[in-house]
């Protein structure tokens, strides 16, 4: 009877033991391979690369970012990013949608967007793809 009860113990924990490692095993992976919106910070991230520069964000981990592009005169946007998961990250602007060039003009875009991180090192917003430096 001892043995029986011995034998039953072993394999209960076993079961236990074998099924945390499993989660733990699968919860690595999953952080470990899929980009989040924490990858984005503490880096620059350039288009189209460092050495000929049209526009650089910079995100920071209490959930601001500001991104700068040279084209029209060169404007700066500042905001706040959500990680929506998935691989998502939504973009909100302070300006409101109404920016400011460096050459004066003036003009009216989105106050949302969506950006789309394709791996730990490059994002999608649009058409174009950021990377990170």
């Amino acid at each position: 009877m001892k043995y029986i009860i011995l034998l039953l113990f072993l394999i209960a924990f076993n079961g236990c033991v074998k099924d945390k490692t499993d989660k733990n095993k699968t919860t690595q992976e999953q952080t470990s391979t899929d980009p989040s919106g924490k990858n984005l910070v503490g880096y620059d991230w350039v288009y189209p690369d460092m050495n000929s520069l049209m526009a650089a964000w910079k995100f920071s981990g209490d959930g601001t970012f500001n991104v700068s592009q040279k084209a029209f005169g060169g404007s700066t946007r500042k905001g706040q990013w959500k990680d929506l998961g998935n691989g998502q990250v939504e973009l909100i602007y302070d300006d409101g949608g109404f920016v400011r060039s460096g050459d004066g003009g003036s003009a009216n875009v989105d106050a949302r967007a969506t950006i789309t991180l394709l791996s730990k090192s490059k994002f999608q917003l649009g058409s174009t793809v950021y990377r990170r430096y």
